[in-house]
């Protein structure tokens, strides 16, 4: 679901991507790449980059590798789980079996940051509501035995006060 398209004709890269180091010639990751998407690919000596469009939600995907530290590999890409399925395919053709990558999502970070401070937000909330319901069961408490000891004395008047009391709480 991918179209080459030349690299001038995206507005600009991705802000997202993923990282990693495989230590093989930029023709094999050449071959995957042309295997996967049916492109050819643009090799620049020991280096490639390749850029793609989705053609679902017209995103830029870019594909490129230095050979920086044996070969470095980056994905650029704004979904996430897309770029994961282009690393395990590409991990798998080349035969790899751990791959250490760095990843960088920042949108999804921060996305994820705001449900940590709602998270943190009803937190907070809920032991505000424990405490208070705690609070609460303590009056009733002080009201029913308040009651029991107005009806032992027989006081009805403030035994009745303190039950209205008590189920009103």
């Amino acid at each position: 679901m991918f179209m080459q398209v030349a690299d001038g004709s995206l507005a600009q890269r991705p802000s997202s991507s993923v990282s990693f180091y495989v230590s093989e010639r930029v023709n094999r990751v050449l071959m995957w790449v042309q295997k996967s998407f049916g492109a050819e690919g643009a090799r620049h000596g020991d280096s490639m980059d390749i850029a793609f469009v989705c053609l679902r939600d017209s995103r830029p995907l870019f594909i490129s590798m230095t050979p920086e530290n044996g070969g470095k590999v980056t994905i650029q890409c704004d979904d996430m789980e897309t770029a994961a399925e282009l690393v395990q395919h590409l991990a798998h053709d080349l035969g790899l079996r751990e791959l250490e990558s760095v990843a960088n999502f920042p949108y999804e970070m921060s996305q994820f940051r705001e449900v940590l401070m709602k998270v943190d937000e009803y937190n907070a909330i809920r032991l505000k509501l424990t405490a208070e319901m705690a609070d609460s069961s303590n009056v009733v408490k002080t009201l029913v035995i308040k009651a029991e000891d107005a009806r032992i004395l027989g006081d009805m008047c403030v035994g009745h006060r303190a039950l209205d009391v008590a189920c009103a709480l």
